[in-house]
């Protein structure tokens, strides 16, 4: 950015083709320089800006420049800030080399953006810098670079004092340990932005000492459960917004103590449970669980806990929001229906005695229609077979020594019976 410096000369959308040293004649004062959204596709080769010997901060984003030569840059003796971002055709011609050599060439710079070039091979195989704080790479495919075997590997590993990485928008499906453990160990910002991340090693953040953000939204990580993050870790911001996260090992973030920021937002949650956090969760400066479809069934724990942390739960009255029970989809936690409130038990011995009577009132007329004459017939003779109070043989004896039971509307036994 120009902003706080006084001689600034803005050439953006200027359709300007090419760059002559001889433009920038008396200009030595110049600190700042925006040309932007041009169409310069020339090779840069160190001889385009030597008038400006004080110029700081170099925009060239958004133009057709050709990186081949080592000493690209090299009259800029106090640049500080270079932006190289959208400067893909270059990069996307087969059998073209790119040096980027020229960033070890210069010794005041800070920051470097090679956002958005699409850069896959033929480029240096590492970068080096003794001063390089923050670099953007961006939109680029580091995927398809670090699949080719260890020809990438250490690309990063020469910015000894780098502090800020932005590896968004690269294709990985996969962050290897070793891919880690060969960035800087400098490091305190890594971000990995809407990448396509399903699996994320959490102790390799040790090979890591000094990071203190770790931005992983947008990715594809559907649970945190292969392992915690590592005791001892400095890290102190973590974003998981975007993914697909609807489960937590207990304990996950309890390990890292000095953590302060969690972005949980636009998960699959429907609970957030205490234990997840441990001791880390009394000293919570943010933890954001909107967009989550949360289960607010009757007396949800969840609840109780996000009041005991209110004051980092940003938007919790009105934005953090019930996923189900349908009635109260969309609706916020706190809009509670007491008719979803009644007794449990209650409900299971309501429901199973309604389920009793109407099984009965089913079933008895049915038995009656299909069974109700043989029924009727086997009750009276086993009657017949109970013994009989005061049963006695001789005057009282019946007439008869047999008793039969037919059915004379039956046409078949009707046919026999007189």
């Amino acid at each position: 950015s120009c902003k706080g410096l006084p001689f600034t000369l803005d050439l953006s959308r200027n359709n300007v083709v090419t760059v002559q040293s001889e433009m920038f004649t008396q200009l030595s004062r110049l600190q700042c320089l925006c040309l932007s959204h041009n169409s310069i596709s020339q090779a840069v080769n160190g001889s385009q800006f030597t008038p400006l010997t004080s110029l700081r901060v170099l925009d060239l984003s958004h133009n057709k420049l050709d990186l081949y030569h080592g000493g690209s840059f090299t009259e800029l003796p106090q640049l500080k800030a270079l932006d190289l971002s959208y400067n893909s055709q270059p990069f996307s011609m087969r059998g073209v080399g790119h040096n980027l050599s020229f960033v070890a060439q210069l010794p005041a710079l800070r920051y470097l953006s090679l956002a958005h070039n699409d850069i896959h091979s033929r480029v240096s195989q590492q970068l080096r810098s003794a001063s390089l704080k923050a670099l953007d790479f961006s939109g680029n495919a580091l995927s398809q670079m670090w699949a080719e075997g260890d020809l990438y590997l250490r690309f990063f590993q020469g910015l000894r004092n780098l502090v800020r990485l932005d590896l968004s928008q690269n294709r990985l499906h996969i962050l290897l340990p070793r891919n880690l453990a060969h960035l800087p160990r400098s490091l305190q910002l890594l971000r990995l932005r809407d990448n396509y991340l399903a699996f994320f090693n959490w102790s390799s953040l040790a090979l890591l000492p000094r990071l203190e953000a770790l931005d992983l939204a947008g990715n594809q990580l559907k649970a945190l459960s292969n392992g915690t993050l590592p005791n001892g870790t400095l890290l102190q911001r973590l974003d998981l917004s975007g993914n697909s996260i609807g489960f937590v090992d207990p304990g996950f973030f309890a390990l890292a103590e000095r953590l302060r920021e969690i972005n949980l937002s636009a998960n699959a949650l429907k609970t957030v449970e205490p234990s997840w956090f441990g001791p880390v969760a009394g000293a919570l400066k943010v933890l954001d669980v909107t967009a989550n479809p949360l289960h607010c069934a009757c007396g949800a724990a969840f609840v109780d806990f996000l009041l005991e942390v209110q004051a980092a739960v940003p938007g919790l009255p009105s934005h953090v929001r019930c996923g189900s029970p349908s009635q109260l989809q969309g609706r916020s936690i706190f809009a509670q229906d007491l008719r979803l409130c009644l007794d449990e038990a209650l409900s299971w011995d309501c429901f199973g005695l309604s389920l009793l009577t109407v099984a009965l009132s089913l079933a008895v007329p049915m038995l009656h229609h299909m069974c109700g004459w043989d029924l009727w017939y086997c009750f009276h003779l086993g009657l017949a077979w109970l013994p009989r109070r005061g049963r006695q043989w001789g005057a009282d004896a019946l007439p008869y020594d047999a008793f039969v039971v037919f059915d004379k509307a039956h046409s078949s036994v009707a046919d026999w019976v007189y």
